[in-house]
C-alpha cells in the first residue's frame, strides 16, 4: 500500500480549481469546437462559456461527493473551499460582487436541471446530461447535438482525475 501525502481541504481545492480551469475553460471548449469543425459563433461564446463553467462546477461537485461518500464533513470542507476559490476567480475576472448572488442562483438552478436530466433519462444518463448541458450552452439545434458528447467526455476525464487526486492525497478537514 502506498502512503498518501496529507493535504488540507484548502490545497486540495486549489488542485480542483486547476482541474476545472483545464477541463472547463475557454481553451477546452474552443479546442473541441475546432475538433468537430463546428466553430462557436461570437454571439454564442459568452453564454456557452458561462454554461460550460457552470457545468464544470457541477462535475466537480458530483465527483467530490462520490469520492467522499458518507464523509459529508470532508465533502463540505472541500466544496466550500472550491466554491470560495471559484467565486474569487470570477471576481478577479471582472464579475462584480453585486452580481455574485445572481451567479450563485444560476449555478444552483443548473445543478437542479442537471440532476433532473439524469434522473429522468430514458437512455444513457450521461448522454442526457451531456445534451442538457449543450442545450443550455447553445439552445436547441445542431450545435447542442454536435457538442453533447463534450460534457460526457469531460465528466469522465474529470472523474478519473479526481479519483487520482484522492488516491494520491489524504485530505484532512
Amino acid at each position: 500500500m502506498l502512503l498518501r501525502r496529507r493535504m488540507d481541504a484548502h490545497d486540495f481545492a486549489a488542485r480542483l480549481i486547476q482541474l476545472h480551469a483545464n477541463n472547463f475553460g475557454r481553451a477546452s471548449l474552443l479546442a473541441f469546437a475546432e475538433g468537430v469543425q463546428h466553430p462557436i459563433k461570437e454571439s454564442q461564446l459568452q453564454n456557452a462559456l458561462s454554461e460550460w463553467l457552470f457545468f464544470g462546477a457541477y462535475v466537480i461537485r458530483q465527483c467530490v461527493g462520490a469520492r467522499c461518500g458518507a464523509d459529508t464533513a470532508l465533502r463540505d470542507a472541500i466544496l466550500d473551499e472550491f466554491f470560495e476559490r471559484m467565486y474569487a476567480g470570477l471576481r478577479a475576472a471582472g464579475v462584480a460582487e453585486s452580481d455574485l448572488p445572481h451567479v450563485e442562483h444560476c449555478i444552483t438552478a443548473r445543478f437542479q436541471h442537471y440532476d433532473r436530466s439524469q434522473a429522468g433519462s430514458r437512455g444513457s444518463p450521461m448522454y442526457s446530461l451531456g445534451l442538457a448541458a449543450s442545450t443550455l450552452m447553445f439552445g436547441e439545434g445542431v450545435e447542442a447535438v454536435c457538442f453533447a458528447v463534450l460534457p460526457e467526455v469531460q465528466f469522465a476525464d474529470s472523474m478519473d482525475s479526481i479519483r487520482k487526486l484522492f488516491d494520491d492525497f489524504k485530505v484532512a478537514h
